[in-house]
């Protein structure tokens, strides 16, 4: 049995299978178009080494599509080295086309952007990691 038969006999419309190197997800059409097929790359949850310091993670709070900036062509939220407030926008993530901005939960310097700009991510993948200001 194919994984395309367990979709269709068990009316899945989508279906993912994983591996530590990848993702491969496919999502039915609507009746009367072709049903695309999207191989997905996954994103390591945690960067090789975190330096020591009092370094703050950011977390996807959902599943999506990892933004860096608001629109395409447009400058990315943020960028490595650059200080954040509480508030600012750190990135975007589209899930089921709603477009879910993540914001800054600290002030502090951005020392490390985890995905790349159109990476799939999942629910509790590190997405920053932000040091944070001294007291």
């Amino acid at each position: 049995m194919t994984i395309f038969n367990v979709a269709k006999e068990y009316d899945l419309h989508e279906l993912s299978l994983s591996t530590p190197e990848e993702t491969i997800t496919i999502r039915r059409g609507v009746r009367g178009t072709a049903a695309p097929m999207i191989h997905e790359a996954t994103v390591e949850s945690e960067p090789e080494t975190i330096p020591e310091g009092p370094f703050i993670k950011v977390v996807s709070p959902l599943s999506g599509i990892f933004y860096r900036a608001p629109a395409p062509g447009a400058e990315p939220f943020v960028s490595e080295g650059e200080k954040v407030q509480f508030g600012d926008g750190l990135c975007i993530i589209e899930a089921m086309k709603v477009l879910n901005e993540i914001t800054a939960e600290t002030a502090g310097t951005v020392y490390k952007i985890i995905p790349g700009n159109g990476d799939v991510v999942n629910s509790g993948d590190l997405l920053f990691l932000i040091q944070s200001e001294p007291s």
